[in-house]
């Protein structure tokens, strides 16, 4: 056989054709140039970069507006081009989704919250979307916001936004309940900002909220005012390579927030600065995924009111704790999870997997430190089905706290 093989003739490399063209067969309501300034990447007047195109295809696949995205070769008046098909999703543009939420940690009350979201994406030639949400139980909220980008690229975007919601704010005394506080509160915002290729955002704006606060347990003298205004400027970048929300197997999210509250020029009733720093980070080998967090919001300067303190508490929060059991003026918790897919399906992928948190609430920056933190962890399952992904997971942490999860779809 190697005789054989050294006997025939050896082909010569075909040099890669020159792209003389890009031409877009798009069939939705979305402008050309929106993909256009996706494919970037692909030079006219040079030869075919296999590697530049795949590229260029996966930023505009990521727009989730397709179901495929295609490109082939064509010759036309002597000329050589790629012909970029892009295929409607034969779902969509109009999406619903439902979420569950339920926790119930020692012998506290257990938390249950059940949601409905509707999305509806391709509303305009700039590819904007616009989403609802309503959700119930024991924080019912109504969320509402557009997200509308501009320009001829249409990198650059503004995101107004509405949420009436209710918060419940515990404090505690080791498991006991000293004080249960409810706010209602209406909130609106309005951001602009900007995307950088594929991989994150800048956003700035303002945001507005009047609401009430009122004691349902405990001594109504730890409430001394009832009815409250926020006002607030932001500034947040963002960066998200995860490959998937609910169960990453590689990337990065990370996501900084500084805000700034003032009574005279922002008509809020507080004068406070704050910084909110979240990242995440997954690496995986084989059927194995390490995902290890950081959590570190804080307030600056001022006294932050009922409403801005930072709550923690809750599964991969301090597993173990209920749901936003804690809330402080700073807030520091770090976390690792390792996971592993224990199936072959296709369609519904499951994981098992342990984590562990170190973390807590303090009143005072100088007072951050190991001695005050608590140290918890779960035990959870989890499957990536169709309808969204499902976990299961119990969770115990330092001073006899535990706690049993369950919820479905992304967190809301």
């Amino acid at each position: 056989y190697a005789a054989y093989q050294t006997g025939l003739n050896q082909p010569r490399s075909k040099e890669p054709p020159v792209v003389e063209f890009v031409r877009l067969r798009n069939e939705s309501a979305v402008a050309d140039r929106v993909f256009e300034s996706r494919l970037t990447d692909i030079e006219i007047g040079e030869p075919l970069d296999i590697e530049a195109v795949e590229r260029g295809i996966d930023k505009v696949y990521g727009l989730q507006l397709h179901q495929n995205v295609r490109y082939t070769l064509v010759e036309e008046q002597q000329r050589t081009g790629l012909e970029i098909e892009l295929e409607p999703r034969s779902w969509g543009p109009d999406y619903f989704q439902l979420g569950m939420q339920y926790s119930s940690a020692g012998r506290q009350n257990a938390m249950f919250g059940l949601a409905a979201s509707y999305l509806r994406t391709a509303i305009n030639e700039n590819a904007g979307d616009w989403r609802a949400s309503l959700v119930l139980g024991d924080e019912p909220a109504f969320l509402a916001d557009l997200y509308q980008p501009f320009g001829r690229t249409a990198r650059a975007f503004f995101a107004p936004s509405l949420r009436l919601e209710s918060m419940l704010f515990g404090l505690f005394d080791d498991e006991e309940v000293r004080a249960q506080i409810l706010l209602r509160q209406s909130l609106f915002e309005f951001a602009a900002g900007r995307e950088f290729a594929s991989w994150g955002e800048f956003r700035a704006g303002l945001r507005g909220a009047a609401g009430e606060a009122r004691i349902q347990i405990g001594d109504p003298a730890l409430l001394p005012t009832e009815r409250y205004r926020l006002g607030e400027l932001f500034f947040r970048i963002a960066a998200d390579t995860l490959d998937d929300i609910a169960f990453p197997r590689r990337g990065v999210l990370a996501s900084g927030e500084f805000r700034l509250s003032r009574p005279e020029s922002l008509g809020a009733d507080a004068d406070y600065e704050q910084f909110l720093l979240r990242t995440a980070y997954a690496k995986t080998w084989g059927r194995h995924t390490l995902l290890s967090t950081l959590r570190y919001e804080t307030t600056l300067d001022g006294m932050s009111p009922l409403p801005r303190r930072f709550r923690l508490g809750g599964f991969l929060d301090l597993s173990g704790l209920n749901r936003n059991q804690l809330s402080g003026e700073h807030v520091l918790r770090v976390g690792a999870s390792f996971y592993r897919r224990i199936n072959d399906l296709a369609l519904f992928p499951a994981f098992a997997g342990i984590s562990f948190e170190l973390g807590n609430v303090w009143e005072n920056r100088n007072q951050i430190g190991l001695d005050d933190a608590l140290f918890s962890g779960s035990l959870w399952v989890g499957i990536d089905s169709p309808v969204g992904p499902v976990h299961v997971g119990y969770g115990a942490a330092e001073g006899g706290f535990n706690a049993f999860y369950v919820s479905l779809g992304r967190p809301f």
